[in-house]
């Protein structure tokens, strides 16, 4: 039986290298866009503040200010600074680009908005 399986390794693997072989290769997958939290606030982005989740999946501490998103329009979630929450959270639809770099903007007493990224 051991025979058997080596011989069919070794088949396998000259018929992976003989010319024109087809190999297969994943497809590259797509790059993905980066969110940065932006706010006028001088406190630094805490626990119970900035992004907090991407299509309802929630994120941890370290991507509340920073975080990967896949390409496509995405919800993200976030915490303005000083500012009411609405029932069910404040969020914000977009279409990412893929490789792009954007930032979510929390001004007092205006609209956040999603933009961008000025300063990288």
């Amino acid at each position: 039986m051991g025979t058997v399986v080596a011989i069919a390794l070794l088949t396998s693997a000259l018929a992976a290298t003989a010319p024109g072989a087809a190999i297969d290769r994943p497809a590259a997958p797509a790059r993905d866009a980066s969110l940065r939290f932006v706010s006028q606030s001088a406190l630094p982005v805490e626990i119970f503040q900035g992004l907090t989740a991407v299509d309802k999946r929630p994120l941890i501490l370290d991507q509340r200010a920073s975080t990967r998103i896949a390409s496509g329009t995405r919800t993200v979630f976030y915490i303005c600074p000083d500012q009411p929450q609405p029932a069910g959270g404040s969020r914000l639809s977009f279409d990412f680009q893929a490789g792009q770099a954007y930032e979510l903007v929390c001004r007092a007493g205006q609209q956040a908005e999603i933009r961008p990224a000025q300063n990288c």
